[in-house]
């Protein structure tokens, strides 16, 4: 805090402090991280990051509850802290080599209209790094990035580009009219008109077609629901780390 080479350590309750000997501030090993402020011990913490990083379908705020022997609230809480960890971990990933992108939407009303009119949805950007199989067939996936969007236009595509995509990549992609902006800022870019066609009926786009459906059954068969518009985002980054 003011520059003081010497400290004190004494214990607060269950919490040890270090005081500055030079102006007195005071501070502890949470401060600055995302366990600070709790009141949970790290055993807790750790058990939670250990339970959420290992299932493969993801885990709820309920299940974390009767895990970890605390109340709703405070599971509530905890995990929502490790999603925007996660979040800011993958924000910075950057595919390279061939990517296949798409479109894709969250959420959604059950009543109403259909498809890209419907009320509540989440439009999202998917793209998938995959690296050339040596013993031929589909190529496997290697990172992949969930990526929210206000909007498919092309300077937003343009934009998600040119932070998500190295500049010496192969971008594979459908006929929106947006992924042209988006693939001027690559080196290559492989444009596959389908209609009147279905995507995945085309083995170029297996992945983008797969990790989708992946994904909204793994956030179904978890939340019984969460608002889309205000937490897709954390959502998405979970299943992209």
């Amino acid at each position: 805090q003011c520059g003081h080479d010497h400290c004190t350590v004494f214990r607060r309750g269950q919490q040890r402090l270090y005081q500055c000997s030079g102006c007195h501030h005071q501070t502890s090993l949470r401060v600055g991280t995302l366990f600070q402020a709790s009141k949970l011990p790290l055993t807790t913490w750790f058990l939670a990051i250990y339970l959420i990083t290992q299932a493969k379908n993801g885990v709820s705020a309920l299940e974390l509850m009767r895990s970890l022997g605390i109340s709703w609230r405070a599971a509530w809480r905890l995990k929502h802290k490790l999603l925007r960890a996660m979040q800011e971990r993958e924000a910075d990933r950057v595919l390279r080599g061939r990517v296949e992108v798409d479109d894709a939407y969250l959420g959604g009303a059950r009543s109403g209209n259909r498809g890209r009119g419907a009320a509540g949805k989440r439009p999202f950007v998917i793209a998938v790094e995959t690296r050339p199989n040596p013993e031929g067939g589909l190529s496997p996936p290697v990172y992949v990035r969930f990526d929210p969007l206000p909007d498919f236009r092309q300077t937003t595509l343009a934009h998600w580009a040119e932070r998500a995509l190295d500049v010496d990549t192969l971008m594979v992609s459908d006929g929106l009219a947006g992924f042209l902006a988006a693939g001027a800022q690559v080196t290559y870019h492989q444009r596959v008109v389908v209609h009147p066609r279905k995507s995945s009926e085309l083995d170029c786009f297996h992945w983008i077609n797969t990790l989708p459906g992946n994904l909204k059954n793994s956030i179904r068969g978890t939340c019984h629901g969460f608002k889309v518009r205000k937490y897709a985002a954390r959502y998405l980054a979970e299943a992209q780390y």
